[in-house]
């Protein structure tokens, strides 16, 4: 999804707090504040920009129908994480309960350690990571929840376990994805117990939890981009969110180790391209001096180096195999390994989303 540079300054800007330059991009926006506002929406950062207007005392930057676009996102967004925080407690008291440890991932970690607050960060979704040994118990605890499978309902936990990183279970507007690893391929394969020696506590809600540690957040969050990268469905926010890490940890990251960390589990060359990507679309690596730094040691590493090559990464659409061809080249495996483990997989990926589209078309048709 293309997206103009005016909207990465302000997002710059309206975090630094820069009230004079956020009224001055916002004056500059080649389509004006409706084009900005409909930006941010297909982004999922009506919200949180509006809660920064509003916290700057700047929402008077934008003419009314704006703003109110901004607000409704905003009330909708505040919802939604009411809900999933109402999930959250339910589900720490039901895993407690049951002896199941767990550990809060992306989600309200993302919200409440980098991005400011509860409401302010668009969530889908709750994120927890658990033992492999512990998931029959946890879908127990979901099912007497009332959670039930978008898919793959009828597998059982060995042949999950087998091929996939996490599942999701719903109850009308709320979800939750139950990870066992970070990614189900060789770079992403980080389990519970290698996480937890790493683990912070983060007050969310009434209550502290248990959460992944900061680098970790950060590397799953780059998997995370790249998986969307190579499927052409980027969205700013999910760039926002890395940046928010990067800004958070610069000068207390060991990046060194960090990086030597990824080399030896095999995902330093995707870290290490997707960092790029995200600092080259923001526009943002003078606000990361260290992480900066770390990244040119790695330079041999880099496919993705500048602006014009970002900048189409992020527009292409569809079916266009450009971005799966950079990505095939950053993986540990050879890129013939990858395609290979790709195509084998095509066919239950295509069932995995006709199920889902039949169940959105059925629950569309209910309404």
């Amino acid at each position: 999804m293309a997206i103009d540079p005016v909207l990465t300054t302000l997002l710059r800007r309206l975090h630094q707090g820069d009230i004079v330059g956020a009224r001055e991009t916002i004056d500059q926006y080649p389509s004006g504040a409706h084009e900005l506002t409909a930006s941010l929406e297909r982004h999922e950062l009506a919200g949180y920009c509006h809660a920064l207007l509003r916290d700057g005392a700047m929402l008077h930057f934008l003419p009314a129908d704006s703003r109110a676009r901004l607000e409704s996102a905003y009330e909708r967004q505040q919802k939604r994480n009411r809900l999933l925080l109402d999930l959250l407690r339910e589900l720490r008291e039901r895993l407690d309960d049951a002896g199941v440890p767990f550990l809060v991932m992306k989600g309200f970690l993302q919200s409440v350690r980098y991005a400011g607050g509860i409401d302010r960060r668009f969530m889908w979704d709750q994120d927890i990571t658990i033992r492999p040994e512990d998931l029959e118990k946890t879908l127990e605890v979901t099912e007497s929840m009332g959670l039930h499978a978008m898919s793959g309902g009828e597998a059982g936990t060995a042949q999950l376990l087998r091929h996939l990183h996490a599942v999701e279970r719903v109850d009308g507007k709320r979800k939750v994805d139950i990870h066992w690893v970070f990614r189900n391929r060789r770079g992403g394969r980080k389990s519970y117990d290698e996480i937890a020696q790493h683990a912070q506590t983060v007050h969310i809600g009434d209550f502290d939890y248990q959460a992944i540690g900061d680098l970790d957040s950060l590397t799953l969050s780059i998997l995370g981009l790249a998986d969307d990268i190579e499927h052409n469905r980027i969205k700013l926010r999910k760039i926002w969110d890395i940046y928010l890490i990067l800004h958070h940890i610069d000068t207390t990251a060991d990046w060194d180790s960090w990086f030597s960390e990824l080399e030896t589990e095999g995902s330093l060359s995707t870290t290490v391209n997707v960092l790029s990507f995200c600092l080259l679309i923001l526009d943002a690596a003078e606000d990361v001096p260290n992480a900066r730094r770390a990244l040119q040691t790695r330079n041999d590493l880099l496919l993705v180096n500048s602006k014009p090559e970002a900048h189409s990464m992020m527009a292409r659409e569809g079916w266009n195999p450009a971005n799966r061809i950079l990505i095939s080249r950053t993986q540990p495996d050879s890129a013939l390994r990858y395609w290979a483990s790709w195509l084998a997989g095509l066919p239950a990926r295509k069932w995995h989303y006709r199920k889902l589209d039949r169940q959105r078309r059925r629950k569309r048709s209910r309404k």
